[in-house]
């Protein structure tokens, strides 16, 4: 539950109309804390060939590859749900204050954040009777570089296509304060519609948010990226507690999480988006809707003629934990409810 309160003007002015909204305040005062563990379910079958493990169940198919530790494929009713991932996301496009007096970009690039690669430990899995559980152990390390981040996942999987995924960061103490710290998805390009519950509907980060009002908003994923001169990290969303990515038809993903999140869903990756100039030469991938959900990220500051972000903002490299579920959707909004209704969630720190 949430107060929302606008000033508004009462009759027309020379400055504004009747109706314009002069200041506006939004206090969360409760939140769902039901908790629900993931059903249990039979029909659940899995064989492992080749390196791919082939998890089936009633009306969807997973693909994990345990050579790499990701999933390959997530079908549901041989709609295609997920291309590939995740992968572990510690790199974003330097912004124009990333790159200003601090020049806080050039220490991520001199630990080589923008350069990494992950590398497989370990990966097992055991099929018990209702739910599937795979365990994979990482690295991610810049070429010939030791590592700066090691990861822990879980993938849960029950009958019902749901799959839940527990993940921890553990990035090395000695490096900088970090961009990101989250997981990046590719999803298929026709999944181009977004509706999320969270801060919107402009882009918002932890030291810009208060004016983004938590509530249900959708978009088309081309409308969520921000065209700035020079492409850059941006259309971040905050304190979300659960979104959908589907097609024109209303099949898709549902996300929800443990804790608050945010997310980025753009037609382009953070490579293609570090790697343009301009933003005529940012070219979008018709083919794929690259997802980032993040556990944190660092606030934008004003380092272009300002200061780095306030220490509270910044992303100390600490272990932190990320507790996600994803469903498949194809029922409207009702899905991700019942989905995010399976979590107590945090009541939001209103920064």
């Amino acid at each position: 539950w949430t107060l929302d309160l606008q000033l508004t003007q009462r009759r027309d002015t020379l400055w504004a109309p009747a109706g314009f909204v002069v200041a506006e305040s939004q206090f969360v005062l409760a939140e769902a804390v039901r908790k629900d563990d993931l059903p249990a379910m039979s029909g659940l079958y899995a064989v492992e060939v080749d390196h791919r493990l082939h998890i089936t169940g009633e009306q969807f198919r997973v693909s994990f590859d345990t050579r790499r530790g990701l999933l390959a494929s997530y079908t549901w009713q041989d709609q295609v749900l997920l291309k590939e991932g995740p992968r572990v996301a510690l790199w974003r496009a330097p912004t124009d204050n990333d790159q200003g007096f601090a020049h806080v970009a050039d220490k991520w690039r001199q630990a080589r954040l923008d350069h990494l690669q992950e590398r497989l430990v370990s990966c097992s899995w055991t099929l018990g009777s209702d739910r599937i559980v795979i365990r994979c152990e990482k690295v991610q390390a810049p070429p010939v570089l030791r590592p700066v981040c090691r990861t822990v996942s879980t993938y849960t999987i029950t009958g019902d296509g749901a799959i839940r995924l527990d993940t921890q960061f553990t990035p090395s103490t000695d490096l900088p304060y970090l961009p990101r710290i989250g997981l990046e998805w590719q999803l298929p390009g026709e999944m181009d519609q977004v509706s999320w519950y969270g801060r919107g509907p402009r882009e918002s980060y932890p030291d810009k948010k208060r004016y983004a009002r938590i509530g249900l908003w959708q978009s088309p994923v081309a409308d969520l990226h921000e065209p700035y001169v020079r492409p850059q990290e941006n259309g971040s969303h905050e304190d979300c507690r659960h979104l959908t990515v589907t097609d024109a038809r209303g099949i898709g993903l549902c996300v929800a999480a443990r804790d608050h999140f945010a997310f980025t869903a753009h037609d382009y990756s953070h490579m293609d988006l570090t790697g343009a100039e301009h933003d005529v030469a940012l070219a979008r991938d018709p083919e794929t809707v690259w997802l980032t959900i993040d556990a944190a990220q660092s606030g934008l500051g004003s380092n272009s003629c300002g200061p780095e972000p306030l220490r509270e903002y910044r992303l100390i490299p600490e272990p932190v934990g990320l507790s996600i579920l994803l469903k498949p959707c194809g029922n409207g909004l009702h899905d991700v409810f019942r989905l995010a209704a399976r979590w107590p969630q945090k009541p939001s720190d209103q920064k």
